[in-house]
């Protein structure tokens, strides 16, 4: 899918609000809330313009679901070096573990392997919609 970006003002964005919003009884106070949290938020916003236009969410993996992540798209804080099984692609494996809100950048979380032999589990990252991965065709 191609992706393209487009700017919008805050009026347009409170007038698609006000269009949605028309038959509430408290409509002026309503889009004024919901104009200031969406124009501050724009993962937020950007998945409000998608459903006007008549998109849907994303899907998240569910918990449980064993993937995988580029080593290049190792959260802040992860050194790649210390992470093995390598696929021959460079990814390593995953298993989600929980969900953070739409808004977040980074919204699954994961189980990274563990480094140390000692350790039952590995660390808790979170990680971003597009950097997880299902396993498919894979190799490790």
């Amino acid at each position: 899918m191609n992706q393209i970006n487009i700017s919008i003002t805050n009026d347009d964005l409170s007038n698609s609000i006000r269009g949605i919003l028309k038959d509430a009884p408290n409509k002026d106070d309503l889009v004024r809330l919901l104009s200031d949290v969406l124009s501050e938020q724009h993962i937020a916003c950007n998945y409000f313009f998608t459903l006007i236009l008549g998109g849907k969410l994303p899907k998240f993996p569910a918990i449980g679901t064993i993937g995988s992540i580029r080593l290049t798209d190792l959260p802040f804080g992860f050194s790649a070096l210390d992470y093995e099984p390598v696929s021959k692609q460079g990814y390593i494996r995953v298993i989600v573990v929980d969900h953070r809100n739409y808004n977040a950048y980074c919204p699954i979380v994961v189980r990274l392997p563990s480094i140390e032999s000692d350790e039952v589990e590995g660390a808790i990252a979170n990680v971003g919609l597009r950097d997880f991965h299902d396993d498919g065709l894979l190799e490790f």
